[in-house]
């Protein structure tokens, strides 16, 4: 079975265990003959110029990528929504529809993937910067895609999406958010007790301070 591109960017195959194998070549009956010779979990799919590229991190590796020691940063540690955070995003979700293209787009006749607008969302600009919208319909239904900038009524994706966009393909968005203390304080979240960072604990380069900084003179 072929792997379809909506499913690689809709991350249908994103954590799959994934095994390499010795394979005799013909028609063979016995599973003896199969050697697994490797494997690994995959990791996200990118798009090339002319190809497809999905990383596949070995058990070694993978375990490399987990942190051992909890730590300490300035911002959030936690992901909006998880169960350390609790924020309920759910009830934050929308939907909507596509209701236009880029200026450019529609003079051009150019394809857009990365960059649309819908004119019924009221949100403040920035409420949905770093939130995930998932398209319902149209040729990327099913895909869900990191959201850059929101800007009044236009969505700008980090990536593009693996097809264009189309007038009257409808979604749904979650808001996102930038780990600070204020943004999780804020009448968006109000989720202050659960903030997940240290914003006074001291940098590296307290490290680099000598006695005279340390006095202010």
């Amino acid at each position: 079975l072929g792997i379809k591109v909506a499913d690689l960017f809709g991350g249908l195959f994103d954590g799959a265990t994934m095994e390499v194998a010795l394979i005799p070549w013909g028609d063979y009956q016995d599973t003896e003959d199969v050697i697994t010779v490797g494997g690994g979990v995959l990791g996200k799919a990118t798009q090339d110029l002319n190809r497809f590229v999905i990383e596949a991190l070995s058990p070694s590796a993978h375990l490399r990528q987990k942190a051992l020691l909890k730590l300490y940063t300035p911002t959030c540690r936690w992901e909006l929504g998880d169960s350390h955070c609790t924020v309920n995003l759910t009830s934050m979700m929308v939907t909507g529809a596509i209701t236009g293209l880029t200026v450019e787009a529609v003079q051009t006749g150019a394809t857009v993937r990365r960059r649309f607008f819908d004119t019924s969302r009221t949100e403040d600009g920035g409420w949905f910067d770093e939130g995930l919208i998932t398209f319902v319909t149209g040729p990327n239904a099913g895909q869900t895609s990191k959201v850059k900038q929101f800007i009044g009524d236009e969505i700008i994706l980090w990536e593009p999406l693996a097809y264009p966009v189309e007038v009257g393909d409808t979604y749904t968005m979650k808001p996102g958010c930038d780990k600070k203390r204020e943004t999780c304080a804020s009448a968006k979240f109000d989720n202050f007790i659960n903030f997940g960072g240290f914003p006074t604990i001291p940098g590296l380069d307290a490290t680099a301070k000598t006695p005279q900084d340390r006095m202010g003179s």
